[in-house]
């Protein structure tokens, strides 16, 4: 006897736990990102009205699959007492297998929802590291709305001034590389091997001091430098040397 008892109360629990269906009233195939009308059946229940079904679901995610942006209207049945209908806009964030049941979590309990609409379809051409903002929210004059786009905008506003100051500053690096380069190469008197010489800190930014070959160069310009003159054939073999540096030729 106790355990027939015990049978069908477990039963009446299992005939009576809070359940849903999702309905779409479309033949076309609902592909990611996609905003549509939807309604959402709970049953049994006499817990739910208005305020509270707004509380739980706009705004929010029902199960991983769709973002309820909009409550349209919710009301009980009028064919069912126990019926809770929710009429929404909901996006499709997450495509379903073979129309599987979704699950919802509501009041620490999950709530098995039958889902009965078109096809879904995954999204081929995903961005990624996006901000996913639905269509209904882009469209509403919400709070919200505005402080979304003040946020993406700044996020904006951030990586485009980062983006142009580090172009900036890699067009300076180049320019001035260029620039020392050109001036090594084309060496022509005793004052610009001296100049060369005296910012060797200066261009050995961009040329490396260590490396065998401009190490050579400053070598042979030390030893040019204090002569007391200077033969146009001696300036014309450092230029020569100079301008068989390596380093020298990957400068662009």
């Amino acid at each position: 006897m106790i355990i027939r008892l015990l049978i069908c109360l477990v039963m009446s629990v299992h005939v009576f736990a809070l359940q849903g269906m999702l309905e779409q009233d479309s033949d076309n195939k609902w592909i990611e990102g996609e905003t549509r009308t939807v309604r959402l059946i709970l049953w049994p229940t006499s817990e739910f009205n208005e305020n509270k079904i707004s509380f739980l679901l706009e705004g929010k995610y029902l199960s991983d699959h769709f973002y309820i942006s909009n409550i349209l209207d919710s009301s009980y049945s009028k064919n069912n007492p126990e019926a809770f209908v929710i009429s929404a806009r909901a996006t499709l964030v997450s495509h379903l297998k073979n129309k599987q049941n979704l699950k919802w979590k509501i009041f620490n309990k999950a709530v098995n929802i039958k889902y009965k609409g078109p096809s879904t379809i995954e999204e081929k051409n995903k961005l990624k590291d996006v901000v996913f903002i639905p269509h209904d929210l882009l469209r509403s004059k919400s709070p919200l709305y505005y402080i979304l786009g003040v946020i993406l905008g700044l996020v904006i506003l951030f990586f485009g001034i980062s983006y142009f100051t580090k172009k900036k500053r890699e067009r300076l690096y180049q320019e001035e590389r260029n620039q020392w380069k050109k001036a090594i190469t084309e060496l022509n008197s005793r004052k610009d091997i001296e100049t060369i010489y005296d910012n060797k800190n200066v261009w050995g930014k961009f040329f490396d001091l260590e490396h065998e070959e401009i190490n050579l160069l400053l070598k042979k310009i030390n030893e040019l430098q204090y002569k007391k003159d200077i033969s146009e054939k001696e300036i014309k073999n450092l230029k020569d040397y100079a301008n068989r540096v390596r380093l020298f030729h990957d400068a662009h």
